[in-house]
């Protein structure tokens, strides 16, 4: 079921989502849980594939996104971020996947309500955080700004 799923036209957070499985093992695919090809061992790796899992298992759950949850950032689970845009609108939307935006913000030190609604709090938030990450500031949550809030909390909570 896809709610909300509308892409957003001049949403820089977005990409045509294509690419190869991202379940290839690492040393085919350079897929690890950073996405990037780093940190393949350890806490980091470890923490950021949790949260990319559990991102993972809200998008399928919500948006039937059919991702393997693997905790491996890849272009499927990019592409599932941007077919399900997060965005100030009414109604407001109310899914898991906006609870998670907002308790990674809270961590990033962007506090809002965590409430499940995408409200004008929110979008304030999602802007801030947006602006302090050099990321395009829409308030619209797609790939680029669920990663890099992803990023922000690998970045607090690997070495806790």
């Amino acid at each position: 079921m896809k709610m909300y799923g509308e892409n957003a036209a001049g949403d820089t957070d977005q990409g045509s989502g294509t690419g190869s499985e991202q379940t290839a093992p690492p040393e085919d695919n350079v897929q690890t849980p950073s996405g990037d090809g780093t940190d393949t061992n350890g806490k980091e790796a470890q923490v950021r594939k949790a949260k990319t899992a559990e991102l993972q298992q809200i998008l399928n759950e919500w948006y039937g996104s059919g991702l393997n949850v693997d905790g491996i950032w890849g272009p499927k689970t990019a592409a599932a971020c941007n077919n399900n845009l997060l965005k100030y609108k009414s109604p407001m939307i109310r899914t898991t996947y906006v609870t998670y935006t907002q308790q990674l913000l809270g961590v990033a030190g962007f506090s809002t309500n965590v409430d499940g609604a995408y409200g004008p709090d929110t979008k304030a938030k999602v802007i801030d955080f947006q602006r302090s990450a050099s990321l395009s500031v829409d308030g619209i949550v797609g790939k680029n700004t669920t990663k890099a809030l992803i990023d922000k909390f690998v970045e607090i909570y690997k070495n806790l």
